[in-house]
């Protein structure tokens, strides 16, 4: 599920990731022997996580993805509001992050549906949804692994780095 890229939500964001959601897409998509259409949905899409009985990939932060919204409060590391933007708290390690470039990826239990699960792909902004992308595509390994502050939760956080100086995030580093 990718955000909206028209208008939406109480402040009226457009998504601008749906390009990096074809990188995770291509990625997952080389991981499983078959998979059903449609693939992708809109936030807007979707009225309530309360009513879909799915597994989710959901991309993108509470200001662009409205499910991640309705996601935040049960995230083991989550948005926290800051000044008419949203910095990544961690309740594990009782850290916020503020950086642009941060990013989180959590898979957690689906809040209405126990048998089901949702990654979350997100970021503090554009730069940190990429970052998780980055991190899942680069470092599967590495985030396979639980939070080094509660082994048994699924949760990461992550910070881009452009480590050959051509303005793109190319790598990152696990924060926790």
């Amino acid at each position: 599920v990718i955000g909206s890229p028209d208008p939406h939500g109480p402040l009226k964001a457009r998504a601008r990731d749906a390009h990096l959601a074809v990188e995770l897409a291509a990625f997952i998509g080389s991981m499983v022997e078959s998979f059903s259409f449609p693939l992708v949905f809109l936030d807007t899409q979707i009225e309530s996580l309360e009513k879909l009985d799915e597994n989710l990939v959901v991309v993108g932060g509470p200001i662009t993805n409205k499910l991640c919204g309705e996601l935040n409060n049960s995230l083991p590391v989550r948005f926290s509001p800051n000044g008419g933007h949203y910095l990544v708290h961690s309740t594990l390690s009782k850290r916020d992050y503020s950086e642009d470039a941060i990013g989180l990826i959590e898979k957690v239990k689906h809040p209405f549906f126990e048998n089901r699960e949702i990654l979350l792909v997100a970021g503090n902004r554009n730069a940190g949804t990429k970052a998780a992308i980055v991190a899942l595509v680069k470092n599967i390994d590495d985030l396979i692994r639980g939070n080094e502050f509660n082994e048994k939760k699924d949760a990461k956080v992550v910070e881009g780095l452009d480590l050959d100086g051509d303005g793109e995030i190319d790598n990152v580093e696990v924060k926790e």
